[in-house]
């Protein structure tokens, strides 16, 4: 993995220690790639994460929800079951989402935002 840095300089994000990593697929094929959440707080935590990422001369090739909106449909930022993903405490295989990054060459940014609206959506 060429980089993989927390996005925590943000000056609303939230301080909970949630991010997603990038991972090469075992057999190293061109497919990208295998999603890991890491999750620092001692509690289940559903997460917004957004990936960012740049090939070696700082052009943005991806900017986008991982995991993105489900198949036929729309994510929603309002919760409804499809709003973000379940990250246990500690590390775990989220599993497999196409994006078009290789890491053997390019950079990313994951930056996830707790999805915690305390019964009332975001303005």
């Amino acid at each position: 993995m060429t980089a993989c840095q927390p996005d925590d300089e943000q000056p609303n994000a939230s301080k909970e220690g949630v991010a997603v990593e990038l991972v090469l697929l075992p057999d190293h094929s061109d497919d990208c790639c295998v999603v890991v959440s890491m999750n620092e707080e001692g509690r289940s935590i559903q997460a917004l994460c957004e990936i960012t990422a740049f090939d070696p001369d700082g052009e943005l090739i991806f900017a986008g929800l991982v995991p993105g909106p489900p198949p036929g449909g729309r994510r929603s930022p309002f919760g409804g079951g499809m709003s973000g993903i379940h990250v246990p405490p500690g590390r775990h295989v989220y599993g497999h989402v196409d994006l078009p990054v290789d890491l053997t060459r390019d950079t990313y940014r994951s930056n996830c935002q707790i999805a915690d609206w305390h019964g009332a959506p975001p303005l």
